[in-house]
């Protein structure tokens, strides 16, 4: 049965096949006489002149339309972007309208009245479009950032910029959402890499037309997402000309950590004190009290002279105790030997983009991006990151477009351990990070008639992560080098550790093959239907090998697997004069494909034992015990959004829908596994994971003020179920394993009041948003709530408390406002002059502190951060398609040190975060180590998260 559905649901895939995103928008009106006010049936809309086999020719033939017997008119499948429009009817004068607007998954309403040719001559009436006081059909809580005007603003050049501009979004989190629960489109295909959910890059903003974010009621086309959709757009190239875009950046040389250089004198302040042969003779070791000479217990007292047979035994001269404290000494310099290197290089980034045709009907659109980026330790190489988006798209006619789509995106990153008392050792404590992403997409646009037209896509999605160690090779046990007698490998005694390596290595690989289709027919002028089909398949190849000290101590991650899923939809967008509604309905499935061990508490326990029968097997055997084939789930999710334009000033939206997302497949393949151990388990991953859901409520209302600014509050409301929980199993003998299960929820509710005013030389805006997120764990793994689960007595059951608390990402108040004016051009000089600020402010997050042991949690909240940065620029125009772009940026322009939430507030799982107690108790000490005094250090660049104030200048060229 299973096999004939799947059988089906591919024929509908090949014979109705859809974009996952919307990637247009639409335009309509209605066209009367001027004088009598009566409907003008038959009047033809014209969108302006476009490039096509080399003539120009009127867009009308791709777009445009006629208006029936009520004077109504419509026009879909159209590209984010301006335009003008132009209406012709025989005896009367041509009207046109500039600067439409046009933006994806929106209805732009352009009226038009028509003056009789008697009246005004041969004239063409030349009005610029003037944006409705509000958006009569937002039934949804989502803005669109039109990013060719967005990239003046201070730092937006990658897509968390851009979200950054979002008070309902935060490092990842959409209103409360858990990290992993967005989706992530280019051009309508994903980005996300399934083995977590995880955003595979992050899109630069040069390769990008208009950016859709989603934080509540997108609509049944969207799959596999619980909180919010980022659905971006890629520039195309210009059909007319060719237009390149070129801009280098720089930073001021600068330390990425607050305190100056890592290893300077003056962070690390033991090191004056330890630099004697005085205190190595005679100082003692803060833990273990021994003489420091002796702390490396390497045996230099063979380096002694041989002591006289005598009685009683002399001691030691002081002369050999300097001389072997001098020696000492000098090893240790060794391991120090970065102690006065000052780091302070600067940044570069460097862009390009570049649009034209390059056949009669053929159009190219490139960007590319590197970012060189220096890491907070000196290493053999810094950090790198490169990326290619480029298209290619094909008119071969007015009713076919045909795009080839290719996104490539590099990096490297030097692996620096967060073990801070390793940061000495910083080749072989860094592991060598590179990751690769490519995607290769083909769409066809279709149109079939005026109203109805059919999108196909088919893409692929490879992604690669690669962790290497180069001292380790490929089998190689650090055991080799720690053994070896001429290896150093000692803990100082400030803490800090020589001779340590970094122990984890391994590459995951994915591939995403996605076949989607949908077709839109404009039914009537009141109803737009949507319908689609889409389909993924998955190749994962995972091969970790965790902790390699030795053959005990090194855990195998390894599987290569291919799930499925898959989707139907269907939307229809109702309009009306009262009422706009979107309606849709959306059916998903997916299948692990793979077998899963039925007994929970002992997965390898052999149900056939017998220990008086040695042909029945062993107690534990992975190959009889007893094992399950995944199967088919599925599950329905409606979504409702609805729009009642009180007036023209005022509209009154609301929206409900269920959102469910299948579990990251790391979550439900990945192992861990011993070498020499029966069973071998420890760490599996849970094929009977079922979907994460979200039921989701919003009310809002957008009102327009005077002065042309728009105010929109919305409430929210989050019902989320299923969420992964960390959990640990323990059987009757005694073996445990780690898992994770379906049991975890969040409570979730908030507020957000949007103030804008987008037109002028002043340009405003100001986004707040209250939150409040509870449930028992802001994560699936970490130091949050698991549970422990016993065979032997379910009584013994740890499970968390059953009081809900904060979650520990939740920011009760966020709020952003940028503040953009620019001068006339007519100004002279003084024109074309841009100076631009945005401010960021959050609340800070719950944390647990109860020395007391009373059993509080959350209880406590870290110190608010505040984020200002700005942007002056000046742009020269030659002529009208050339321009030059001179700009400086600063940013943490109050310089303000916010602490790293995980190493300062977050409790390493049955123990307590001394920095923690420290903070509260001792704020002003907090970032000074005593736990080796009097030998100390500082602690900034390991405490503090975030970076100094710093500048970027640059220059950008248009031509």
């Amino acid at each position: 049965m299973i096999a004939r559905n799947l059988r089906i649901i591919a024929l509908i895939a090949l014979l109705i096949s859809s974009a996952y995103a919307g990637e247009t928008g639409k335009i309509a009106g209605t066209i009367i006489d001027k004088e009598t006010r009566e409907a003008m049936p038959g009047a033809n809309v014209i969108v302006n002149a476009s490039w096509i086999n080399g003539e120009e020719i009127p867009l009308t033939q791709l777009y445009g339309a006629s208006s029936d017997i009520d004077g109504t008119y419509f026009i879909i499948n159209m590209p984010p972007g301006e335009y003008t429009l132009e209406v012709v009817f025989i005896g009367y004068a041509t009207a046109r309208v500039t600067n439409v607007r046009v933006q994806v998954d929106k209805t732009t309403r352009v009226d038009f009245e028509l003056s009789s040719e008697t009246i005004t001559g041969d004239e063409v009436e030349v009005v610029a479009f003037k944006p409705e006081a509000v958006e009569k059909d937002l039934t949804a809580t989502k803005v669109n950032y039109d990013i060719p005007n967005l990239r003046d603003l201070p730092g937006i050049r990658g897509v968390d910029d851009v979200l950054n501009l979002q008070a309902d979004v935060e490092d990842g989190h959409f209103r409360g959402s858990r990290e992993g629960e967005a989706a992530y489109l280019i051009n309508g295909s994903s980005i996300v890499n399934p083995l977590n959910n995880a955003r595979s890059f992050e899109p630069i903003t040069i390769g990008l037309q208009e950016v859709e974010v989603y934080t509540s009621g997108f609509s049944a086309e969207y799959g596999n997402v619980q909180s919010g959709v980022v659905n971006m757009v890629a520039r195309e190239g210009r059909a007319d000309k060719w237009e390149t875009n070129f801009d280098a950046s720089v930073t001021n040389s600068r330390y990425k950590t607050f305190g100056g250089s890592v290893f300077s004198e003056d962070y690390n302040q033991y090191f004056r004190q330890l630099n004697s042969t005085e205190e190595w003779a005679f100082g003692t070791d803060p833990i273990s009290g021994v003489l420091l000479w002796s702390h490396f217990g390497l045996g230099f007292d063979r380096y002694l002279p041989e002591a006289p047979v005598v009685f009683p035994p002399q001691p030691i001269s002081r002369e050999d105790s300097m001389r072997t404290a001098e020696l000492v000494r000098i090893l240790w310099l060794q391991s120090v030997r970065q102690v006065g290197l000052e780091y302070d290089k600067p940044d570069y980034r460097v862009e390009f983009s570049g649009s034209g045709p390059i056949a009669k009907n053929t159009t190219l659109f490139v960007a590319a991006q590197q970012n060189t980026s220096q890491p907070i330790l000196p290493t053999g190489r810094a950090n790198v990151a490169r990326q290619l988006t480029s298209n290619i798209t094909i008119r071969p006619n007015v009713n076919n477009k045909i795009q080839i789509i290719y996104n490539y995106d590099n990096g490297f990153d030097n692996g620096i351990t967060a073990n801070y008392f390793r940061w000495f050792e910083n080749i072989m404590n860094v592991a060598k990070e590179t990751q690769s992403t490519h995607q290769f997409g083909l769409n066809w646009n279709h149109v079939l008639n005026n109203k109805t037209f059919l999108d196909i896509k088919l893409s692929q999605l490879f992604t690669n992560f690669e962790d290497k160690v180069d001292m380790l090779g490929d089998s190689t046990f650090t055991e080799l080098y720690t053994n070896s007698i001429n290896w150093r490998d000692y803990t100082a005694p400030t803490g800090y550790q020589a001779g340590k390596i970094e122990t984890t290595t391994g590459q995951e690989k994915s591939q995403t093959f996605a076949l989607s289709g949908t077709i839109s027919s404009q039914l009537n002028k009141n109803n737009l239907l949507k319908a689609g089909v889409q389909f993924n398949y998955f190749d994962l190849d995972v091969d970790f090998l965790r902790s390699r000290s030795n053959l005990s101590q090194v855990r195998l991650e390894n599987y290569n697997v291919n799930p499925y899923e898959g989707a139907i939809y269907i939307q229809d967008k109702l309009e009306y004069e009262g009422l706009i509604a979107n309606l849709g309905m959306r059916f998903d499935f997916y299948n692990f494909n793979t077998e899963y061990f039925t007994d929970k508490f002992s997965p390898y326990r052999n149900p056939n034992f017998d220990p008086s029968d040695p042909s029945q097997g062993g107690f534990y055997d992975e190959e009889l015990a007893s094992k399950e084939k995944t199967k088919l789930e599925t599950f329905f999710q409606p979504r409702i959004g609805i729009s009642f334009p009180v007036s023209v000033k005022a509209v009154l939206h609301m929206n409900y829908g269920v959102f469910t997302q299948r579990p990251a497949f790391e979550r439900v393949y990945g192992t861990r596994l011993k070498f020499d151990a029966n069973p071998n388990y420890d760490w599996l991953g849970n094929p009977q994971l079922k979907a994460e859901q979200t039921i989701a409520y919003d009310v809002g209302l957008v009102y327009a003020l005077p002065g042309g600014f728009n105010l929109d509050v919305s409430a929210y409301l989050k019902d989320v179920s299923n969420l992964l929980q960390f959990a640990i199993y323990e059987d009757n003998g005694g073996v445990r394993y780690f898992t994770f299960d379906n049991r975890e929820y969040a409570n979730i509710k908030g507020f957000q009041v949007n103030l804008k005013k987008n037109l002028g030389v002043m340009r405003w805006y100001v986004s707040y948003n209250w939150e409040s997120a509870k449930g028992k764990s802001g994560s699936a793994i970490g130091s949050g709530a698991r549970a422990e689960f016993f065979e032997s007595d379910e009584r013994d059951d740890l499970l968390p408390s059953p009081r809900d608390v904060f979650l520990d990402y939740n920011r009760l108040h966020k709020l952003v406002t940028n503040l953009t004016v620019t001068t006339p051009r007519q100004y002279g000089i003084l024109g074309d002059i841009l100076l631009s600020g945005t401010y960021r402010f959050s609340s800070g997050r719950p944390f647990t502190y109860d020395p007391s042991g009373m059993g509080l949690q959350m209880n406590q909240r870290t110190p608010d951060e505040h984020d200002l940065r700005a942007r002056l620029q000046k742009s020269i125009r030659f002529n009208n398609s050339s321009s030059l772009k001179i700009y400086a940026e600063v940013f943490n322009l109050i310089n303000q040190q916010v602490f790293s939430y995980t190493r300062t507030f977050e409790d390493p799982q049955g123990t307590q975060n001394v920095f923690k107690q420290r903070f509260v108790e001792d704020r002003e000490n907090v970032l000074t180590q005593p736990e080796f005094a009097p030998y100390v250090t500082s602690l900034d660049a390991y405490l503090i998260s975030s970076q100094p104030r710093s500048f970027r200048f640059g220059l950008e060229l248009g031509f």
